[in-house]
């Protein structure tokens, strides 16, 4: 009995101290670190938290687009794809959401394009019925013939 407790002992020790020389080593690089670190920053920022990130914007600025561009580019879209929504159409002319919305409110004002409800629940744009169709004429002709309504 007493040799095997020796030889926990000994195992005991051994692994002691194989931990405290990998300890070691960790706590030497660990200095090297902060060696290198004080020897690289400005002498004014020594000790001090790292400088905060610059701030950017959200969105480079871009070129101003030519008078009219942004509206025809949205009403494109609108015509192409019916029921598009704003962030939809924002995405996809790279035109910011605020002016799509400005852009939007004009041309349904000027009567070329129309909101329509979705089925999910939000608002997206459609080109204006034709000249002399209403919207429920417009809406029937994209129902399949089992979905609309019967003719009196």
């Amino acid at each position: 009995m007493p040799g095997m407790a020796e030889e926990l002992l000994d195992r005991v020790l051994r692994e002691i101290r194989e931990r405290r020389r990998a300890a070691q080593a960790a706590y030497e690089e660990s200095r090297r670190l902060e060696q290198a670190l004080a020897a690289l920053e400005p002498a004014g920022r020594r000790g001090r938290s790292p400088a905060p990130a610059p701030r950017r914007r959200s969105r480079e600025r871009q070129p101003r687009a030519a008078p009219g561009a942004n509206r025809e580019a949205i009403a494109a879209l609108v015509s192409e794809r019916p029921g598009v929504t704003v962030g939809e159409i924002a995405e996809a002319t790279d035109i910011t959401r605020s002016t799509v919305t400005t852009t939007l409110k004009r041309l349904v004002d000027a009567g070329e394009i129309e909101r329509a409800s979705l089925p999910a629940g939000g608002t997206g744009y459609r080109a204006a019925a034709a000249a002399g169709h209403s919207v429920a004429a417009a809406d029937a002709a994209d129902r399949p013939p089992a979905e609309q309504p019967a003719s009196a």
